[in-house]
């Protein structure tokens, strides 16, 4: 049995993981699908340009760090962006 503490809510730091050395496809846990994480960047833009209606184009992923919180992975994401043609 899994016993509370006091810092549920609070990222585990311990477990940050520098996504270079993990490119691996990893399993969300809220749907039990399996994603790449690598593909995370360009679908951030998507859904930027969406709710925006903008037309940003992604271009590389800069840096992307994970951590393991309570719920499930939490990404910190640095990546380049351009203005796209209209």
């Amino acid at each position: 049995n899994a016993k509370a503490t006091d810092d549920d809510d609070d990222v585990d730091d311990a477990s940050s993981v520098d996504i270079s050395k993990s490119q691996k496809q990893l399993l969300d846990n809220n749907t039990g699908i399996k994603s790449n994480p690598i593909d995370f960047p360009s679908f951030a833009v998507d859904q930027h340009n969406f709710k925006e209606n903008a037309n940003l184009k992604f271009v590389r992923m800069l840096d992307m760090k994970t951590n393991w919180i309570k719920t499930g992975w939490l990404y910190h994401i640095i990546l380049e962006a351009k203005d796209g043609e209209k």
